[in-house]
């Protein structure tokens, strides 16, 4: 890990920095369910601080139906891991080329995962590069390598890392889902149906 990280830190330049206002941002937490639903509150905070700029959240496709409805995402890109379950090298073509298109001031890898820095934030071109680089690498493919301390919590790493990477201050750590009243009714129906009231408070 380290050894590769000190060989592409030779080669690689380091990009743009960070502008005071960026235009847009890429959010990428291409995962898990249970890891999109922690990190929902990371879009809304980032709107707060920047509410011209355009926020774009990448995510996998089992998981754009819970932030299909956020007011505080304006666009969603949907792709998996690169190169794992399943996608298709024409799948990742497809989405590189969006990124490129959209020509993103920032870009911020919640899963901190290399395959994820290199292959949608430093190869589309991101100017401005977030994540954290000591656990699967990538310090060189990084403008703004940050550095994780052990022990944390999912929300705590992860709000931290787009709170230290955007040089901004959360208001709030809570997790938010958004839903019309649609969503709500069909929820109450399937508790009522499955005899699960007594499960809620």
């Amino acid at each position: 890990l380290f050894i590769f990280d000190w060989l592409t830190s030779k080669i690689i330049k380091p990009g743009k920095r960070l502008a005071p206002f960026p235009k847009n941002i890429l959010v990428i937490r291409n995962d898990h369910i249970g890891d999109v639903i922690l990190d929902s509150h990371i879009f809304k905070e980032i709107k707060k601080k920047f509410p011209n700029t355009k926020i774009v959240a990448l995510v996998s496709h089992e998981t754009k139906q819970i932030i299909e409805k956020d007011p505080s995402i304006d666009e969603i890109l949907v792709y998996g891991a690169p190169f794992r379950g399943g996608e298709k090298i024409k799948n990742y073509l497809a989405v590189l080329k969006k990124i490129k298109e959209r020509s993103f001031e920032v870009g911020i890898d919640l899963r901190a995962s290399l395959s994820n820095i290199i292959f949608l934030l430093w190869l589309p071109g991101i100017g401005n590069r977030i994540s954290y680089w000591n656990i699967g690498g990538g310090e060189a493919f990084l403008t703004n390598p940050l550095f994780y301390k052990r022990g944390k919590h999912t929300i705590e790493f992860d709000s931290g890392m787009v709170e230290k990477g955007l040089k901004i201050k959360f208001t709030n750590h809570s997790p938010r889902l958004s839903y019309c009243d649609k969503d709500k009714k069909l929820a109450q129906e399937f508790i009522e149906q499955n005899e699960l009231k007594q499960f809620f408070c």
